[in-house]
């Protein structure tokens, strides 16, 4: 589909590994979204995503790869199909997993931020360093 096609569906993705909504959860996730409703950094992952899906020329390169028949080889197929479909989710997951932990992080920062708004006597300049510090501390863990 393209782009405006999927702007106007209103199918539901997951949010975390992009399938579309067949029942309640999909990866153990229940969160989904439109299209329309993706941000343009999601929309273009999901587009590029849609061209990467497994096409029957992949799956016959699979087959002569592991010089499999198909002739008992059933199970050991599926397995490297599952496989191969699961390692182009890995990114999308990662990346989603790495967003929600800046967010976190972001938002520990700004708890402290606002203890050392809360401090204005000279007093309490030891709450002040502290919480300055672990401001600091919480958003530097952001490059370790």
């Amino acid at each position: 589909m393209t782009r405006e096609e999927l702007l106007a569906d209103g199918t539901q993705y997951c949010c975390y590994c992009g399938d579309e909504k067949v029942r309640f959860q999909c990866c153990g996730e229940n969160h989904f979204q439109t299209f329309a409703q993706m941000s343009t950094d999601e929309q273009d992952e999901f587009l590029d995503n849609e061209e990467k899906d497994v096409t029957s020329d992949e799956i016959t390169k699979l087959i002569q790869d592991n010089g499999l028949t198909l002739h008992g080889d059933i199970e050991h197929f599926a397995a490297l199909v599952e496989e191969h479909a699961y390692a182009k989710h890995n990114h999308l997951w990662l990346r989603r997993i790495n967003e929600a932990v800046e967010a976190e992080r972001e938002a520990c920062a700004k708890v402290c931020d606002e203890i050392v708004a809360r401090y204005r006597h000279a007093d309490d300049s030891p709450e002040m360093v502290a919480a300055n510090w672990c401001a600091a501390a919480i958003r530097a863990r952001d490059s370790a």
